[in-house]
């Protein structure tokens, strides 16, 4: 397995795949090119090849990605990624984009970044930023500075950062025991999803002085080709 991501940085037509239909030999060479092991490329041409195409994410998160490989790496490297990924240079932060989109560069600043992590990991390092990116936001002051530092508040008040930030999920959460909650989620068909998601909620508790966070997969059961539901229970 190689170390390094050979890139055509010439953008080419269809590359950015946006909601319609993509070619399943287009998604598997998009995996292909990527310095992983063959069961985690055939895992990201299953994720991509049912992902929701109502499922979209806000642009904030899409400059957040690009500013993480930036750091990372360098504004090359970026620069490289993005056009290979099909992503345009700069997003409204509001807006809403392909979810789809978002994963494939996603999946490849996760294998470039971090190579010597497993790649569910390394999703779980980038993810511990999506918070930090959102609070930043003019609508994410707002909603963090009515979080405080229970977690059971900032639990809860994620779940509605969550719905502003990617449609076609649906999230809840409750209290289960004295020191953790139940989060019930129905999101996208990826199998990364529970480190993606536990990069969430330790960088969200993080983000507001909680330290000593867990979060262990309770429960994971498909619904249907486009979606799955997952039970998490976080502790602190």
């Amino acid at each position: 397995m190689t170390t390094l991501l050979q890139l055509d940085a010439t953008p080419r037509e269809g590359l950015q795949w946006g909601r319609g239909e993509v070619a399943e030999c287009e998604i598997e060479a998009f995996a292909a090119a990527l310095p992983l092991g063959a069961a985690d490329q055939r895992a990201i041409v299953a994720t991509l090849s049912n992902f929701p195409s109502e499922c979209q994410v806000r642009g904030m998160f899409f400059d957040g990605l690009v500013n993480v490989i930036k750091k990372e790496r360098d504004a090359d490297t970026a620069e490289r990624l993005m056009l290979h990924a099909g992503v345009r240079a700069r997003a409204i932060p509001f807006a809403l984009l392909p979810h789809r989109d978002f994963y494939k560069l996603y999946f490849m600043a996760a294998a470039v970044l971090y190579p010597d992590l497993s790649l569910d990991r390394s999703m779980q390092r980038i993810a511990e930023t999506f918070y930090p990116v959102f609070r930043d936001s003019m609508v994410g002051r707002t909603l963090s500075a009515m979080m405080g530092s229970d977690p059971r508040r900032i639990l809860a008040k994620l779940v509605d950062a969550y719905s502003m930030s990617v449609q076609d999920n649906s999230h809840s959460v409750r209290v289960s025991e004295e020191h953790a909650m139940l989060w019930e989620c129905r999101v996208e068909p990826s199998p990364f999803y529970g480190g993606t998601f536990r990069g969430i909620v330790l960088g969200t508790l993080h983000s507001h002085g909680v330290t000593g966070g867990k979060v262990d997969v309770v429960s994971r059961v498909a619904d249907g080709p486009e979606h799955t539901r997952w039970v998490f229970r976080i502790g602190w």
